[in-house]
């Protein structure tokens, strides 16, 4: 007679190594799942990073056409075109010592800028 599903005893798993396959289901479905919206989040961040790009691209070159236009036009109507300068400007402040006089500074450091005070 062959052994059945009833009569065929089944080795036992202890419990704690049952809680262990537990835990570890779970921390492997929670990190797939993260794994998965990191990658979504990523796939949105990179359109936008690639669309920025885009927009940085036909900016400059509609201002770099918009430049030969009016260099062409005022040539055209025999007068000079003078393209505009980059606004910019660098602003530091260095500070006196706090016991010394105080027309002295760190202008040692930086030779171009004038003594504080002045």
């Amino acid at each position: 007679m062959a052994p059945t599903a009833q009569t065929k005893k089944l080795p036992t798993v202890p419990e704690t190594l049952l809680k262990k396959r537990k835990i570890n289901a779970e921390r492997k479905a929670k990190r797939v799942k993260t794994f998965l919206e990191t990658k979504k989040k990523l796939r949105l961040k990179r359109r936008l990073i690639f669309k920025r790009a885009e927009d940085y691209v036909t900016e400059y070159r509609r201002k770099e056409r918009d430049e030969i236009r009016l260099a062409r036009q005022a040539r055209k109507l025999g007068n000079f075109y003078v393209p505009a300068e980059p606004k910019l400007a660098f602003v530091m402040r260095i500070r006196g010592y706090v016991q010394g006089p105080s027309g002295t500074c760190a202008t040692s450091l930086v030779e171009f800028l004038p003594p504080c005070g002045q």
